[in-house]
């Protein structure tokens, strides 16, 4: 009896999932953001294209202060959350892998 009381001590017992935990804290990355173009050859999507490892991420959403028209590729500030989804697009017989994004914050720099 005392073994089954122990056992529904530590199975009723047990805290669940702590909202006030602390959500761990996403380091700003430095990006070049190229926007999308019209035409054959051109972008279709928006491109951020990591300075640290040159991995290009296709951002699924946009954040306030997104450039709408550019010259070239726009220095930014970004977080992001990666959405789990990679692609691979074969242009001009070059292979370019993606990641999508999610944007947590976006600043021009």
């Amino acid at each position: 009896m005392a073994v089954l009381a122990v056992l529904l001590f530590l199975i009723f017992g047990q805290t669940g999932c702590k909202k006030t935990e602390a959500q761990p804290q996403l380091g700003e990355n430095k990006a070049w953001l190229s926007l999308a173009s019209p035409g054959d050859d051109a972008r279709p999507v928006d491109e951020l294209v990591l300075d640290s490892t040159h991995e290009t991420l296709v951002p699924i959403n946009k954040k306030e202060g997104w450039p709408l028209t550019q010259a070239g590729p726009v220095a930014v500030g970004i977080r992001w959350v990666d959405a789990g989804k990679d692609f691979t697009q074969f242009t001009g017989g070059q292979v370019r892998h993606f990641r999508e994004v999610y944007i947590v914050s976006f600043r021009q720099l």
